[in-house]
């Protein structure tokens, strides 16, 4: 039970990503960090949209809005309010190795609120459909749900915010190529799921390797969390799920089971996808040994 409440307090203690279009914003906690991933659609004719935090006396005020690197994306921020004066950008990039993301800072308010103070600022697109960031407070606190579960949801986002979203397409055609040579090959029908599933892996696999490339050319910041939580995981489960002896043995349904369920808490899941077709392996593979076990006793009851 303190465990189970230990989990809630890491879950509630920074806010997740949000993601708007055309929409103005107003940050609840402003002293807790949360990042708002923001866009104007290619229809809105206004390129506005405003963002507002209340400090209490004492605070500290941390305000950033950034662009993602690599694209032809600009805007410009005003500052609607006068008690803030905008702080010097040092590093203009910035590396978020979870996400595997880069940004560049274009913005930043950083002081302490001298008496209960209101920050407005407005960012307008200088860009037909423009995407930006804007992040407050400090990031000293961990989301665990955001950083398992939801992990391949929020990155899948950010991917169609930097308008990056490929793991569909390498997905498709390692599986259209697969499916088309299948019947030349001496695979079996039960192996196909499972095939499928290891190329929903390779495909995160290859996406966050070519963010990273893109990553280099801004940024020298180099983080193993990017290793250890996507890089890794999907190569030991690509092995395991179409090489390793123990992928092929009789012991399928436990792989299955284990991989698509921890792959759900490291390594991205593939999408979600991988997950989803090896639970479906595994719960096949478990209904073949119920029916089998079930035909084995009423034939020994015969007897």
């Amino acid at each position: 039970m303190m465990l189970f409440l230990f989990w809630l307090l890491l879950v509630s203690a920074s806010g997740s990503p949000v993601f708007l279009t055309d929409t103005d914003y107003t940050f609840k906690h402003p002293t807790n960090y949360q990042i708002v991933y923001a866009e104007f659609s290619e229809e809105n004719t206004r390129n506005r949209q405003f963002f507002a935090a209340n400090f209490l006396k004492g605070e500290e005020i941390l305000l950033e809005v950034f662009l993602p690197v690599a694209t032809k994306d600009e805007a410009i921020v005003l500052q609607m309010t006068s008690h803030e004066r905008e702080f010097p950008i040092q590093e203009p990039y910035t590396h978020d190795p979870i996400n595997v993301l880069a940004l560049k800072k274009i913005y930043k308010v950083q002081q302490v609120a001298t008496v209960n103070t209101t920050i407005v600022i407005e960012v307008v697109g200088r860009i037909k459909g423009a995407h930006y960031a804007v992040a407050i407070g400090r990031d000293s606190s961990v989301n665990i749900f955001d950083y398992t579960i939801s992990l391949a949801y929020i990155i899948q986002r950010i991917r169609m915010w930097t308008r990056t979203f490929y793991i569909p397409f390498f997905f498709l055609a390692f599986s259209i190529i697969f499916l088309l040579l299948w019947p030349l090959s001496r695979a079996r029908t039960w192996e196909i799921l499972p095939k499928l599933a290891s190329f929903a892996y390779l495909s995160w696999l290859i996406d966050v390797l070519l963010q990273y490339f893109v990553i280099i050319q801004f940024t020298n910041h180099k983080n193993v969390i990017t290793f250890l939580l996507h890089i890794l995981p999907n190569i030991i489960i690509i092995y395991f799920i179409s090489f390793s002896a123990v992928g092929k043995s009789n012991k399928q349904k436990e792989v299955f089971l284990g991989i698509g369920l921890g792959s759900l808490v490291v390594g991205g899941a593939g999408g979600y996808v991988g997950s989803l077709l090896l639970l479906i392996s595994a719960a096949k593979k478990i209904t073949q040994y119920m029916d089998t076990k079930g035909s084995k006793e009423k034939l020994f009851c015969k007897v």
